[in-house]
This record gives structure tokens, sequence and C-alpha cells, in this order.
């Protein structure tokens, strides 16, 4: 069985933090569960790119990085498709496909999340397990 991490459950509040243009990009898995998952981000030379998939075990942080060097963005959003590793089901979708994406021949619901905006100019990514 499927449990959904919905994208209200996985939007971060921003409301002091300032972005910082042309920022590395961290994700930290703050879920109990491994996770593997593709990201949408906008390039600030080349536009919109997605690309797959990266893993991450519980409590782990760790930089993007593409094909072609480390992911860095100028816009304050990703678009995530996630799940777990562990045979539990968890999976971090959105329920429409307002923006959907191919990866490896297969179609995803991407969530829209808040990037945070830390003070050294890069951004992180918190994915959370609530909700469940």
């Amino acid at each position: 069985m499927k449990k959904r991490c919905l994208a209200s459950a996985l939007l971060v509040s921003t409301a002091l933090a300032q972005p910082t243009p042309n920022g590395d990009v961290y994700i930290s898995n703050a879920c109990d569960h491994p996770l593997t998952l593709a990201v949408s981000w906008e390039d600030p030379l080349d536009g919109w790119r997605t690309e797959g998939w990266w893993e991450f075990a519980p409590s782990e942080t760790g930089r993007l990085s593409s094909e072609d060097g480390q992911i860095r963005t100028e816009n304050g959003f990703l678009y995530v498709y996630g799940e777990a590793t562990d045979g539990s089901g968890v999976v971090w979708e959105a329920e429409n496909a307002d923006f959907r994406e191919n990866i490896d021949g297969a179609s995803y619901n991407m969530v829209e999340i808040e990037l945070v905006a830390e003070d050294d100019g890069s951004w992180i990514l918190p994915m959370r397990c609530e909700g469940l």
C-alpha cells in the first residue's frame, strides 16, 4: 500500500529567509526511511532541467550534483518526486498532474516544494514524512 506525503506536508516556511542567488542545493532526509528522488530545478544558465535518481539514508544530508556538475539555482522552488526504498510504500508525489515529468521512460507527478535559504547562500530541502 502506498503512503503519500502530500505537497502541503512538504512546504517549508521561509518567512525570515531571503533567497540568495545561485546557491548550491542540498537535500536533508528528515524522514525515518531511506529515499530515492528525482528533481526538477531552474538552472541559472540552462533553464528548467530534470534529473534523477539520488539516494539518501535516514538523517543524511548531501549536495545534489548533476551529470555536468553541481546543481545550483536562483529559484526558491524545486519540483520533486521521491519514494522510500525500504518497501514501506512512502512516496512524495503530487495528487494532480500540474507538473508531470518523464524520467527514464516513466512519468511522475512532481511536488512543488519551497527551499530554505541558508546564510552561506545555499538552499536546503528537508524531506519530511509528516502526515503519513
